[in-house]
């Protein structure tokens, strides 16, 4: 099933392993413990399960698994963990998340000016409009924690003047972009160091 999964890029389906099919809900659980977080302040990973039981994996079975971009429920050095958190198509689950909150929650506020007002000028006031929103999300995106703070996330667009008579003709604003970096989530980690007499 992994296998099938991954080849179809599955970008919201996160598969989780389990050898108990019908005896014990890991997926449930899994969903159960993560969706209410808001999207961008967790990861799936190293979450704890109520109601169901971690399994020994070898190495190579974990092998198997992460290949097929498949998650698991396991003992992590004492602790039930789920790992690695990744959908089938190999993206980490709370991006996917957090990237489709902030496309919804970005078109919603947009909307809201647009009936909100009795209509939108094409000038520099009514594009400053659309723009304010836009940067409310992505700070709300900030405050989640699914946006660095460093660098600053970045809008640019145009002035009023500055877009063509067609789209201006045709009540089409273009040429509006932000950037952004994702705050991400540490998972691995490489220490070295030194100890001497």
């Amino acid at each position: 099933i992994g296998y099938v999964l991954h080849a179809a890029g599955y970008a919201r389906t996160g598969p989780l392993y389990t050898p108990c099919l019908y005896t014990e809900w890991h997926a449930a659980a899994w969903m159960g413990n993560r969706l209410p977080a808001d999207p961008g302040s967790d990861t799936w990973a190293f979450k704890g399960l109520a109601g169901v039981s971690v399994y020994a994996l070898t190495d190579t079975q974990r092998a198997s698994l992460d290949a097929k971009y498949v998650n698991y429920y396991v003992d992590g050095g004492g602790l039930a963990i789920t790992y690695p958190g990744v959908s089938s198509a190999g993206e980490f689950l709370d991006v996917t998340r957090f990237v489709d909150w902030l496309k919804a929650r970005m078109q919603e506020r947009i909307l809201a000016v647009q009936v909100n007002n009795d209509k939108i000028p094409f000038t520099d006031r009514g594009i400053a409009l659309v723009v304010a929103e836009v940067r409310a999300q992505l700070q709300q995106g900030v405050n989640v924690g699914g946006i660095a703070e460093d660098p600053a996330f970045t809008v640019s667009y145009p002035r009023a003047s500055e877009v063509s008579s067609g789209d201006r003709a045709a009540r089409r604003l273009t040429g509006v972009t932000f950037n952004g970096r994702l705050a991400g989530a540490i998972h691995e980690l490489d220490i070295t160091g030194n100890v001497t007499a």
